[in-house]
C-alpha cells in the first residue's frame, strides 16, 4: 500500500531540490540551532554556560535558568520538567505547530527552499494543558495570523524598548512576549518619522540574530502593537534621518552593512559631514531596500551626491564548489543593483551620483567592518584616507574569480542633460 502522504512530501521535497522529505528534515535539523529558536520563537533571554546556553524554562514556572541549550539539542534540568529533545522538538513546544508545520517554518526562517505543502504551513496541534509561565500558542487560521496583519507607521504613543526589553507579538508563539535584545535600532525617515525597529541579539564568537519588528494591526480585534516580523514590501533604510544634517551643496553618504556598523561609521565620519546608512538585512537584502528617498534627496541637492560603499570584509567560502566571487565586491554589486534600480537605471544614477567603493584589504578577520575599526582605534582621519583611495564605480561588476577588476573611468558629469552618455 502506498503512503500517499509520504509520497506527497517526497515529491514536494524533490521539487524544492532535496532528495527526499527525510533529507529535507535532516537539512533543517542541521542548519538550525536551539539558541536561535529560543530567541526568535520564544523571546528567551540567554546567558552563556560553558559551550552552551542557559535560559529560564518557558514550560514550567522557573525563576532560576534551568533550560540548557547546546546547538542541536536542549533539555530542562528543573524539578518535574521533562522538556528535552532536538531543535525541531523545541520549536514545536514553543509554537504549538505540528511536526510538518514546524519543519516548514524553520526552513523558511533559515532561508532554505521550502517544499510546497500548503495545508501543513499553519496547522497546529491542540494545546497541551500544563502549568506554564508563558501562555501557550493560540491557534490562528491560515492567512489571518500576525504575519498577514497590515503594517503601519507606529503612533507617537508607541512604546519603545526599556532596559533592552520590549513587549512584542511573536508570530511563531502566537502570543505576546517580553523580548530582550542587546541592541535596538530605530528606523526613521529623512523627516524623522519612526517606521519600525530591529533587535540585535549577540551570541558571542561573532554569532548574532538581527530581527525586524514592525507595527501591525489585528483586523479582527482592531488592536495594534509591535510584531516580531519584518516589512511586507520595500524595507526602509537605516539612518536616513541623518541626511537632514548634511550639506546639500556637498552631500556625502557612506553605505555600510548593518545598523551597528552604520552607527560606528556615523561616529567616525559625522563630524566630517558624512551620513552613514545601511539597508535592512545587509547587502543581501539591498535590492529590497527602499532607496527612493535617497533619489529624491539627490534631486534636491545643488551638487552631485557623493556615495561611498564600504562592505564587510567577509572571507571567500572555502567549501568545494563555493562562491568564487570576492564577497566584499559582490556586496558592492548587490547594493549598486538596488541603488541603480531606484534611480531609474545606470544612466540616471550617474547623472546625480558620484559613487566610489572600498574593497577591504586582505588579512582582516571574517566579518570585519567599521565597528571593528572603531574598536581598534581608527579615527576620522584614517577612515577618510581609506575613502580617498576608494575606486570609482564603473557600472560593471567589480569582481572576478580572483581579484578586484581594474578600475575604469568613473561617471562624468554631463555637459547637457539628455546628451550625456555615461560610461557605466
Amino acid at each position: 500500500m502506498v503512503d500517499h502522504r509520504t509520497s506527497r512530501r517526497d515529491r514536494a521535497a524533490r521539487a524544492s531540490g532535496y532528495g527526499s522529505w527525510k533529507e529535507f528534515v535532516l537539512r533543517v535539523r542541521n542548519t538550525t540551532r536551539c539558541e536561535d529558536v529560543a530567541v526568535r520563537w520564544g523571546g528567551l533571554a540567554l546567558k552563556r554556560a560553558g559551550d552552551g546556553w542557559l535560559a529560564c524554562c518557558p514550560f514550567h514556572p522557573d525563576n532560576t535558568p534551568s533550560l540548557s541549550l547546546g546547538g542541536r539539542v536542549f533539555y530542562c534540568h528543573g524539578a518535574s520538567c521533562d522538556a528535552s529533545g532536538d531543535v525541531i522538538d523545541l520549536a514545536r513546544k514553543l509554537s504549538g505547530l505540528d511536526f510538518t508545520g514546524t519543519v516548514l517554518a524553520l526552513a523558511e526562517d533559515a532561508g532554505l527552499p521550502v517544499p510546497d505543502i500548503p495545508q501543513a504551513r499553519s496547522r497546529r496541534r491542540p494545546a497541551v494543558a500544563r502549568d506554564v509561565a508563558v501562555p501557550a500558542a493560540k491557534p490562528s487560521s491560515t492567512g489571518n495570523g500576525p504575519a498577514s496583519w497590515p503594517v503601519a507607521l507606529p503612533p507617537d504613543s508607541a512604546p519603545l524598548p526599556v532596559a533592552g526589553r520590549l513587549r512584542v507579538h511573536a508570530t511563531r508563539r502566537g502570543s505576546s512576549i517580553s523580548f530582550r535584545a542587546d541592541s535596538w535600532f530605530e528606523y526613521r525617515s529623512i523627516e524623522g518619522v519612526l517606521a519600525g525597529l530591529t533587535a540585535r541579539v549577540e551570541y558571542g564568537n561573532g554569532r548574532k540574530s538581527v530581527l525586524p519588528v514592525t507595527w501591525r494591526t489585528d483586523p479582527a480585534s482592531g488592536k495594534a502593537g509591535w510584531v516580531l516580523k519584518g516589512w511586507n514590501g520595500p524595507r526602509p533604510v537605516y539612518g536616513m534621518q541623518r541626511l537632514r544634517s548634511i550639506s546639500r551643496t556637498s552631500p556625502a553618504i557612506i553605505i555600510v552593512e548593518g545598523e551597528k556598523t552604520a552607527d560606528a561609521a556615523q561616529r567616525l565620519l559625522g563630524q566630517a559631514g558624512w551620513a552613514a546608512i545601511s539597508p535592512s538585512g545587509g547587502s543581501k537584502s539591498s535590492e529590497r531596500a527602499d532607496w527612493r528617498p535617497l533619489r529624491e534627496f539627490a534631486r534636491n541637492c545643488s551638487a552631485r551626491l557623493s556615495i561611498a560603499i564600504w562592505p564587510d570584509a567577509d572571507e571567500r567560502p572555502q567549501t568545494p564548489g563555493g562562491e568564487s566571487r570576492l564577497p566584499a565586491a559582490l556586496s558592492i554589486d548587490r547594493i549598486m543593483s538596488g541603488l541603480t534600480a531606484a534611480f531609474g537605471g545606470k544612466g540616471s544614477f550617474c547623472l546625480q551620483v558620484n559613487c566610489r567603493a572600498v574593497l577591504p584589504p586582505d588579512g582582516l578577520p571574517h566579518g570585519w567592518d567599521l565597528a571593528d575599526a572603531e574598536l581598534a582605534g581608527w579615527d576620522s582621519g584614517r577612515v577618510m584616507r581609506e575613502l580617498a583611495s576608494a575606486r570609482a564605480w564603473t557600472g560593471e561588476a567589480c569582481w572576478d574569480a580572483d581579484r578586484w577588476t581594474a578600475p575604469g573611468p568613473g561617471c562624468e558629469a554631463p555637459v547637457e542633460a539628455g546628451q550625456h552618455t555615461p560610461r557605466c
